[in-house]
């Protein structure tokens, strides 16, 4: 329905151009013109941001038609009748045209000149070089606010609908001041109009009424050049106020307020600006011609409103005396959980639009969280302008966990055999530590078999997340999984006994066990049952999470076999000789370590070839695993009795010691 009116409004601006209408309905359109015009003056004073105001380009061009078609209509009128009748277009006109003339023709054509110069060449020209300027600048603006966006976004300071919301913002405003700029030239070409138009009025109304009606040429000019000037100065009026309105919006185009608390806001703190011209006030009531009662007010008026700012400072000043309370204070240096820091030449990767590696963290957290139930809050990638160029850090907990070089803007070509050809980039692939370089533009296998800068980047992530899997487990997550599973199973008896057998600190060190192990805390109530139970064997500590580790060990199965259904494994046999090296306890001695380090050495230089599997005894597949996790191998150690009869396995290295 609301568009029905609009179109109908739109319509009726075209029948004011073609129809005859009576001089009534020129009456009424001129005041509602006059009405247009002051409600968007009003709401150009009063709006806190001028983007707000976005239908203002569509009501200057509405309002320009509207005027124009308003021109037409009278113009006909004045043309028509003007010679006979004073009142041929209207009460309006000739009610202005009586006021501003009088008995001085020549006085009303100075006055209507004078607001033709001024809407023209002042008002209209400056407002048009202000939204050619605005429009320029915000445009040129758009990439850096979009950059500052997408940073906050990635460095978890605002949410992914705060940042729908202001992108939507930025894009509102860059279509406001681009409308504007264009719709700047009609109130040029509507000035222009008014000129033409008043200048047919007045000669071929004069030319028609002398040569077709036979009236004399002074009073075919008197009786025009009234209505004419009448009619001109109408239109003008609206037309001088929108311009203003345009031109007040364009001059706040940074403002956050509206234009009365822009205007105060910097004079509160300045109470010597009113001293000054308190005492100007003072000076100027003894020079000769000045109004005293209009000095006087004034004076009273400037001092009343020192004594009013001096109370509003003195209660602010209170304000902030006041102790801040601790939900106050300030925690933007608390060190995030997990953070990529990157130098500020290739920060661009987590910061533009068209940027990959925010998508790619937060496909990597959901991976983490459905894997091993670790739910990780904040992933914030942040500038280090300390960092070489091209390089970047993985840091968790505040430590530097990896490092990394990227080529920016090429692909990275890994390979055992890799040549360099002239113009590349050397450089290790991060993960396995392959012979690698980066591609450019030119390279034939560029965009086909390599990795981009922010795939090397979330790669690297996924392989440090999975290395140090047991610094997640906090305090804080175990609790709250702990309280999660109370909270859905609800109080009962179970559930008591499992409080007085179990403590928090143990679930906090099982996790971390399991975790380091890449076993998931995903069924975190299965956990707990088998934590209840073998505890309840009297069995030492690591031979409790030793054996809820291999209950569980289908978790490490199942996850490397969905990449490969026949896993490549490898097998750790120790023979009887280096069996006698075992000290009591089935601990591993320094000599057999020795010989099991010196067998692994190969696998620390070349990451690329280790197995995904190593199947060692019982007996010493923890003292193995830890092994390898101080030469930083990530590899998983099975015994062979956790690995099912049905799964398929391609023995490619025997050890034998």
């Amino acid at each position: 329905m609301k568009e029905i009116y609009l179109v109908s409004g739109i319509l009726g601006v075209f029948i004011l151009m073609l129809v005859p209408v009576s001089p009534m309905v020129v009456d009424i359109g001129l005041y509602l013109s006059f009405l247009l015009a002051a409600f968007v003056l009003i709401l150009a004073l009063v709006v806190d941001r001028p983007a707000e105001f976005l239908t203002f380009p569509v009501i200057l061009i509405v309002s320009v038609v509207f005027r124009l078609g308003l021109n037409v209509a009278s113009t006909r009128l004045i043309i028509q009748n003007g010679a006979s009748d004073p009142n041929a277009a209207g009460q309006i006109i000739s009610s202005i045209a009586q006021l501003v003339i009088g008995n001085d023709m020549i006085m009303g054509l100075l006055i209507f000149s004078i607001l033709l110069v001024v809407n023209l060449l002042v008002i209209n020209k400056g407002a048009s070089r202000m939204a050619a300027v605005g429009a320029r600048f915000t445009l040129d603006g758009v990439p850096g606010r979009q950059m500052a966006i997408d940073a906050d976004l990635a460095s978890g300071s605002i949410t992914h609908l705060e940042a729908q919301e202001r992108r939507e913002a930025l894009q509102s405003e860059t279509a406001f001041f681009g409308s504007l700029d264009g719709a700047a030239k009609f109130i040029n070409g509507d000035a222009v109009a008014g000129i033409v138009i008043t200048l047919l009025n007045l000669v071929m109304g004069t030319a028609i009424a002398s040569l077709s009606q036979g009236v004399p040429l002074a009073q075919a000019f008197a009786g025009f050049a009234t209505l004419t000037i009448g009619d001109g100065i109408v239109s003008q009026i609206p037309a001088v106020m929108i311009s203003i309105a345009g031109a007040m919006l364009l001059s706040r185009s940074g403002a956050r307020g509206s234009l009365s608390e822009d205007f105060l806001k910097p004079l509160r703190r300045r109470r010597s600006i009113f001293y000054t011209l308190l005492a100007l006030v003072g000076i100027s009531i003894l020079l000769p011609g000045v109004p005293i009662f209009v000095a006087l007010v004034a004076g009273c008026a400037l001092l009343y409103y020192l004594r009013q700012s001096a109370q509003e400072e003195m209660v602010e000043e209170d304000i902030i005396d006041q102790p801040i309370s601790s939900e106050a204070q300030d925690t933007s240096n608390i060190e995030p959980e997990v953070s990529i820091c990157l130098p500020p030449d290739i920060m661009y990767l987590a910061t533009q639009s068209s940027a990959f590696l925010p998508a790619r963290i937060e496909g990597i957290k959901t991976y983490i969280y459905q894997k091993y139930g670790i739910a990780l809050e904040q992933v914030i990638c942040r500038e280090q302008s300390t960092l070489p160029d091209q390089t970047y850090v993985i840091k968790i907990n505040g430590l530097s966990r990896a490092k990394g070089k990227i080529g920016a803007d090429r692909f990275l070509l890994a390979s055992p055999k890799l040549t360099s050809p002239d113009g590349s980039l050397m450089s290790n692939e991060p993960v396995f530590g392959l012979a690698g370089r980066w591609a450019n533009e030119t390279d034939p296998s560029y965009e086909q078999e390599g990795l981009s800068s922010d795939e090397v980047i979330a790669t690297h992530l996924l392989e440090t997340l999975e290395r140090h899997l047991d610094q997640f487990a906090t305090f804080e997550r175990v609790s709250s999984l702990w309280q999660n599973i109370k909270t859905l199973h609800g109080q009962s008896s179970w559930h008591d006994q499992l409080e007085q057998k179990i403590k928090l600190e143990d679930l906090l060190e099982l996790s971390q066990y399991l975790l380091q192990e890449n076993i998931g805390l995903r069924n975190f109530a299965h956990i707990i049952e088998l934590l209840f139970r073998f505890k309840k064997d009297g069995r030492t500590e690591m031979e409790v999470y030793e054996s809820i580790r291999r209950e569980l060990s289908g978790q490490v199965l199942e996850r490397i076999s969905e990449v490969n259904e026949v896993l490549d494994a490898a097998t750790l046999e120790i023979g009887r000789d280096a069996q006698a090296l075992m000290q009591n306890g089935g601990m591993i001695s320094p000599d057999l370590l020795s010989k099991i380090v010196k067998h692994f050495q190969k696998w620390s230089q070349d990451q690329a070839m280790v197995p995904s599997l190593l199947l060692v005894e019982r007996a010493m597949r923890r003292q193995v695993f830890e092994i390898l996790h101080s030469m930083q191998i990530r590899m998983n150690v099975l015994a062979y009795d956790e690995v099912p009869y049905s799964q398929k396995l391609n023995v490619i290295e025997k050890i034998e010691i």
